[in-house]
């Protein structure tokens, strides 16, 4: 096993889930454990948090693709908090690691992300707020 480098990572920032019928769960984990309901930018979905902890939840049509990963219903990825993606990025892009592309802005989400496969095929993303003051932090998936 090699050294890895040493990353800033602060945890999960989210665990992103297709689900059928979005109010219908947003509301179970509201009423049944308290989280708190916030919608996604863009009408992508809802957050439910609990803390510094996040759900977001996407819709996705029985029986067809989840229309941002490809996925059926069910788990879709974790995004994991992280510094400054690009310096990630720069430490480990010449490892094994199979990014699905270069690090990219989100402005309306507030992020930069760059997403990853784990050995098996799961979806991952690093994810740090971007620097523009303009950006509302709040729109950050698990802020």
């Amino acid at each position: 096993m090699t050294d890895a480098p040493s990353l800033a990572l602060h945890g999960v920032d989210n665990i992103g889930i297709a689900v059928r019928d979005v109010d219908r769960v947003a509301g179970f984990f509201a009423t049944t454990f308290g989280f708190e309901i916030d919608p996604l930018p863009n009408g992508a979905g809802t957050r439910v948090r609990l803390g510094d902890h996040a759900l977001a939840l996407f819709a996705a049509e029985p029986d067809t693709p989840h229309a941002t990963s490809g996925v059926r219903p069910g788990f879709d990825h974790v995004s994991i908090r992280v510094d400054d993606v690009d310096m990630l990025y720069a430490d480990v892009r010449l490892s094994r690691v199979p990014w699905l592309s270069e690090p990219e802005s989100l402005p309306e989400w507030g992020l930069r992300v760059l997403g990853f496969l784990d050995p098996e095929g799961n979806l991952f993303y690093f994810v740090s707020q971007l620097d523009d003051p303009g950006v509302p932090r709040s729109m950050s998936i698990g802020s």
